[in-house]
Parts: C-alpha cells; sequence; structure tokens
C-alpha cells in the first residue's frame, strides 16, 4: 500500500472542507424538504474529515513541517 504523508493528508483534507462548504451552500439554497440524499452525503464528507483531522494530528506530532491544521480548513 502507498505511503500517504502528511502533505497527502492536507491536501485531502482541503478538497474535503472545499466539498463540505459546497455541500452546505447548495443544501442552504434549497427548500427544507428537499436534499435528504446530500445531507448524507455531508454527513459522509463530515466524517471523513474528523478521520483525516485525527490523522493529521499524528503527523504533525511526528514533524514539524505542516501547517496547522486550522489554517487548512475553514474557520467555524
Amino acid at each position: 500500500m502507498p505511503t500517504v504523508t502528511g502533505i497527502h493528508l492536507a491536501l485531502a483534507i482541503q478538497a474535503v472542507d472545499f466539498k463540505m462548504a459546497d455541500l452546505e451552500q447548495t443544501l442552504d439554497a434549497l427548500p427544507p424538504d428537499q436534499g435528504a440524499d446530500l445531507e448524507g452525503l455531508l454527513l459522509s464528507y463530515t466524517n471523513a474529515a474528523e478521520a483525516f483531522k485525527c490523522a493529521y494530528q499524528e503527523a504533525l506530532a511526528e514533524t514539524d513541517n505542516l501547517p496547522a491544521y486550522e489554517k487548512l480548513v475553514r474557520a467555524d
């Protein structure tokens, strides 16, 4: 299996965060009774983001040349 580096994780974190923002914006534009499938997809991306965050924290502990996690994602 290929090695996933901290830089790979940083790129994945940014991509997932971007997709989550896109899904949130799309859901906000839909009527309240629509978008259940998108909500499920957003939940999947949220779970992936949490897993990536944990993995990135481990990578940060092993190296000092990665940006802080907070610099990779949107502010809450």
